[in-house]
């Protein structure tokens, strides 16, 4: 054999390895590949806790200084010795309680050496006899040492000296598709007590003595809100009950729901819980309300949309009134939907999150086995050429596409998404409760679980209101 040939037969030996080589070969690379795979998984699962540990470990080590007093409100302010202030610190949706204190005996409490960075914010908050009282959210960026007094009330389950100012019901929005009206509903309460109302959800000795809020039949997705968020709620007749607090003086309590309609109308049945001095229904313009316990008042723009206003005033207590909202979308004349409740939205992006994980790994073994192919010569030299001037063209095209489509797809995720998490937390909240309840848990399982699942909330919201 000339010596070319010999030259020639060590390139195509090299080039072309035996069956048993290539298996070998391949197999080395899946394997990396499931290795891989493993990695990204565990760093997956590991990165909330890690997330979490972090924001709890860099509260410490600054100039930031937050104090203050807790005053006894039903007694002359009076302060209080003695109790448990707890110190919350939180970083983007992630909140823990990083310290707590014991007020001295001139209700004084203090938080030293906090870091001032700027993308934490702190909170001090008490539960004092069964109710919540909290700061609102600080920084210390600019204002490292700020003072904080905490007014705290003693409680009654006493209702009587309870009225509601103002009842409005907004109609924010007709779902065409799903034949169902979203409602918001907010409540302005005067306590003239000098003691707080807290409600309780016992009804061993029969009807709760409880704070109770009123829904139309077939109310559904209900949403607790701006005064409601860290109680326990359970359905009560037509509406629900909560052990929420109501201090002395001005408050004001928020929560949303939907509910579906039949035909081209609905009758919205409310009925006066508490003396109420005034009920508001406010409807998009399109559609209009008949009653002859209600007057309509015109149009009138509640967050820059022109709404139709019909009021009714001085209702006592178990006063009913039923308005009927005409010219709605056909609809069928039976709506069988469920409930959406709060959807277990974390986990659902937790799933999306994997599924991207898999398929991006799936492209990656792909394009090593294919590498292993040009490497192992599997493929004419030209025709890789060929191929990797067709695919680099189509590829900067679908990249630029692709990048466009997700930057628009990001914005619309983004709100629904913080929604999504919000009803989660509240199913959350409410499913601790049914536990406490059941003695399935400890009270300080219970209360840690509450106060860390109601910080999340109070930042959804805050993020959401940001945006609005």
């Amino acid at each position: 054999m000339r010596s070319s040939d010999k030259h020639l037969s060590k390139k195509e030996t090299h080039k072309n390895p035996g069956p048993g080589k290539r298996l070998v070969y391949i197999s080395q690379v899946l394997g990396g590949a499931c290795l891989l795979a493993l990695f990204m998984l565990g760093i997956l699962a590991w990165s909330p806790a890690l997330a979490h540990t972090r924001t709890a470990g860099i509260a410490h080590g600054g100039t930031g200084h937050i104090y203050g007093r807790l005053l006894d409100g039903s007694k002359n302010n009076s302060p209080l010795a003695g109790q448990t202030i707890t110190l919350q610190v939180a970083q983007g949706n992630n909140s823990k309680d990083a310290q707590t204190t014991i007020t001295d005996a001139g209700g004084n409490y203090s938080f030293s050496s906090l870091s001032n960075d700027k993308t934490l914010t702190y909170a001090v908050y008490i539960r004092y006899q069964n109710a919540n009282y909290s700061s609102d959210s600080l920084s210390l960026v600019n204002q490292p040492e700020q003072k904080v007094d905490l007014t705290v009330y003693e409680a009654t389950t006493d209702s009587s000296k309870m009225a509601v100012i103002e009842s409005t019901l907004l109609v924010k929005q007709v779902d065409s598709q799903r034949h169902v009206l979203n409602v918001s509903a907010i409540f302005a309460f005067k306590n003239l007590d000098g003691r707080a109302f807290v409600g309780s959800l016992d009804a061993t000795q029969g009807r709760p003595k409880a704070l109770f809020f009123p829904l139309p039949a077939g109310a559904r997705a209900i949403s607790l809100q701006k005064g409601l968020i860290g109680y326990r709620a359970i359905q009560a007749g037509n509406g629900f009950a909560t052990d929420a607090m109501v201090p002395p003086g001005d408050s004001e309590f928020s929560y949303g729901f939907e509910v579906p309609y039949t035909g081209t109308s609905f009758n919205y049945d409310y009925k006066a819980i508490y003396p109420t001095l005034g009920v508001s229904l406010l409807v998009p313009t399109q559609y209009h309300v008949s009653s002859p316990d209600i007057t309509p008042k015109g149009v009138v723009n509640n967050a820059d949309r022109p709404y139709n206003l019909y009021t009714a005033a001085n209702l006592p207590p178990e006063r009913q009134v039923v308005m009927k909202i005409e010219g709605l979308p056909q609809a069928p004349e039976s709506v069988t939907g469920t409930g959406t409740g709060t959807s277990s939205g974390l986990n659902s992006i937790w799933v999306i999150v994997l599924i991207i994980v898999l398929v991006g790994l799936v492209i990656l073994l792909w394009n090593i086995v294919r590498i292993v192919r040009v490497k192992m010569g599997l493929e004419p030299e030209e025709g890789k050429r060929e191929k990797a001037r067709g695919r680099g063209s189509k590829h900067a095209t679908a990249e630029k596409k692709a990048t466009s489509r997700a930057r628009h797809e990001d914005e619309e995720a983004h709100s629904s998404s913080q929604e999504k998490r919000r009803k989660a937390l509240m199913k959350e909240l409410l499913e601790l409760d049914k536990e406490y309840e059941a003695s399935k848990i400890s009270k300080s399982a219970y209360q840690e679980k509450r106060n860390k699942t109601k910080a999340l909330l109070r930042t959804i919201m805050r993020e959401q209101e940001a945006t609005r």
